[in-house]
């Protein structure tokens, strides 16, 4: 009965933890903005930039690799913002940030999308692979946040925290196709491509004011619904 009672309890404070929610929502749209970096750019470059196969590997390549340069900086950035502004925003901080600065990454791929493509031109799609890498790097420049704030708030239910909020995530990777689907439909024009990027963006800024209420000095079992 102590097991089923404490096991409960546990359910219980994941679902009704208005913190919990935040880091979840969080991911889900964090997923939904950042899953068109990772696999829709190559048709975007075939098909607007008319991107060689080959050059579309160097082109894509990039922003992957942004990203696991942020993700390497992600938790030093943490620790230290732990140290300087306290448990709370020390987590909070790097993550609503990086989710910001993703979003200007969309940003400047929408700005560049002004400029009319040119067949053999390699500057534009090249300048759009620039603002994509700003949102990959930053993208995994906040992940080392939410696996510490995983850690502050669950204890032993690390695990379960994780685990509810990565659901979340892969929620938003499955919603992310439809999106992508219903805003480009069969034959994008320009016009629903620069629409796409602007969705993306608007994902990752809600993204950011999520995470804003998440709070890594109340652990499980102590966060206020």
């Amino acid at each position: 009965p102590n097991v089923f009672l404490e096991a409960w309890s546990h359910r219980r404070a994941v679902l009704t933890s208005v913190s919990l929610w935040g880091n979840s929502i969080t991911q889900l749209l964090m997923t939904m903005g950042w899953l068109f970096a990772v696999t829709w750019l190559p048709r975007y470059l075939e098909k607007v930039h008319k991107v060689p196969l080959g050059e579309q590997a160097l082109m894509t390549a990039v922003p992957t690799i942004a990203g696991i340069v942020g993700m390497m900086g992600g938790g030093w950035w943490t620790d230290a913002a732990s140290r300087r502004f306290g448990l709370k925003w020390g987590r909070r901080l790097p993550l609503t940030a990086t989710r910001f600065m993703s979003a200007a990454g969309y940003g400047v791929c929408m700005y560049f999308a002004q400029y009319q493509p040119q067949p053999g031109s390699r500057w534009l799609p090249w300048a759009v692979i620039g603002g994509l890498s700003l949102a990959t790097f930053s993208t995994d420049l906040g992940v080392p946040a939410i696996w510490a704030y995983a850690q502050d708030v669950g204890g032993k239910y690390t695990g379960s925290v994780l685990g509810w909020a990565n659901m979340w995530g892969n929620l938003g990777a499955a919603v992310a196709p439809l999106i992508y689907d219903r805003v480009l439909g069969e034959t994008p024009t320009i016009s629903q491509w620069n629409m796409m990027f602007a969705v993306c963006m608007f994902a990752f800024v809600l993204s950011g004011v999520c995470s804003l209420v998440m709070d890594s000095t109340k652990p499980l079992g102590q966060q206020e619904g």
